[in-house]
This record gives structure tokens, C-alpha cells and sequence, in this order.
């Protein structure tokens, strides 16, 4: 009995309507990315001060499981590549919410 109905039931979808429910369902996903994104922009326009010690201010308990300034490179010469990022990937999840 559900064999039969699912095969009165079946519906002809098209290569197109496959594809646009694909990607309906996979570009929301990009949100998390810019949100990353997003987060590392603030880490490196706020000051790494705000969220890292540096070497020299580090107590001794945390040396060898907390990450300092120096070690995660949070000064690189694009910075405002992040923000434009984070705006490119919330672009592509919000295309994606559009195509339902």
C-alpha cells in the first residue's frame, strides 16, 4: 500500500526546480561563515587588547593553553577584507532564502 503511494504521488520536477531547492538549501548556510567573518573583523578593529594578552601580560597558568596576540597574527595589512566578507557571505545566504 505505501509503495503504490508513493509512486501515485510522485511529483515531475524538472532539472531546474532540483537545482533551485539545492541551492535554497544550501545558501543559507553561508550565514555561519559570515558571522565568523564578522566576529574576526571586530576582534581586529576593536584592539586585540580587548579579547588577548600579550606575552608580557599573560599570567603563567594560562601560557600554555591560551593563545597571546603575538601567536595569532591578528594584525594583517587587509583588515577591511573581513567586514567585506562577512557582508559577501550574509549576500549569499539572504539569496539563498530568497529563491524558496
Amino acid at each position: 500500500m505505501v509503495k503504490s503511494y508513493l509512486h501515485d504521488a510522485r511529483v515531475d520536477v524538472g532539472f531546474c526546480e532540483t537545482v533551485q531547492q539545492v541551492l535554497a538549501g544550501v545558501l543559507p548556510a553561508f550565514a555561519i561563515f559570515g558571522f565568523y567573518r564578522l566576529w574576526i573583523w571586530a576582534v581586529q578593529w576593536l584592539g586585540p587588547e580587548c579579547f588577548y594578552q600579550s606575552k608580557g601580560h599573560q599570567p603563567f597558568t594560562l601560557k600554555e593553553i591560551e593563545p597571546t596576540i603575538e601567536e595569532l597574527g591578528l594584525n594583517p595589512p587587509l583588515k577591511p577584507l573581513n567586514g567585506a566578507f562577512a557582508l559577501l557571505y550574509f549576500a549569499i545566504a539572504a539569496t539563498g532564502l530568497l529563491l524558496r
